[in-house]
């Protein structure tokens, strides 16, 4: 077998078994771990001609559970959801009564909480011309999820903080100026129990070759 086969099948293995975790074990993770996974992040593509010459185009937070900082970013948190809340509540009855989507959502959001995790980890990718940096979160949340697999960790996506990025009391915990960066969190640690692969339907169905 070629060394290039023998790559593409750990790369397969890997993005068959990449997973959302919701329940960590208080064990912590290496900090060498953690910065692989970084860095695999840090790796992940970026839009040079939207952030010209910044070198701090992309930038990371590890806010670690047992940390003054976590207390802090959990009642940040727990004040933007609520005002969400009230937001999505204040929306016309009309639409209220239509949209079950919207309705679960409500109902998540009265019972959400930050994760368990030994670590949440903040991404901040510079905004620019074109505004491409939600894309650009993206890749290196993918990257860092990828790396978070490999070392047999778990990762979960914190989407909460994509609505955050002119919130001013995480922009000065960050201290960063808001709005100059968009946001993108996950959580990351050692899974409370073993997953499978997931589970994708097959791949024929969805194809067409033109």
């Amino acid at each position: 077998m070629s060394e290039n086969n023998t790559y593409s099948q750990i790369l397969e293995t890997i993005m068959k078994n990449r997973r959302s975790v919701r329940n960590f074990s208080s064990e912590k993770p290496a900090p060498a771990q953690i910065e692989k996974i970084i860095l695999a992040g840090l790796n992940a593509p970026f839009a040079a001609a939207a952030v010209g010459d910044r070198n701090d185009f992309r930038r990371f937070f590890i806010i670690k559970s047992d940390s003054a900082a976590r207390k802090e970013l959990e009642l940040i948190a727990l004040s933007h959801l609520k005002v969400t809340l009230k937001k999505l509540n204040s929306l016309p009855a009309r639409i209220m009564g239509v949209t079950k989507k919207l309705a679960k959502l409500i109902e998540r959001l009265e019972n959400a909480k930050l994760p368990n995790a030994p670590y949440i980890i903040i991404i901040a990718e510079l905004n620019g011309i074109p505004p491409v940096a939600p894309q650009a979160l993206a890749h290196a949340a993918e990257n860092m999820w990828l790396a978070t697999s490999a070392e047999g960790l778990g990762f979960q996506l914190l989407s909460m903080f994509e609505t955050m990025k002119e919130n001013k009391a995480l922009c000065k915990l960050l201290d960063i100026k808001p709005g100059e960066y968009s946001l993108l969190g996950c959580a990351i640690g050692i899974p409370m129990e073993k997953y499978g692969p997931v589970v994708r339907p097959d791949l024929k169905t969805l194809t067409k070759w033109l």
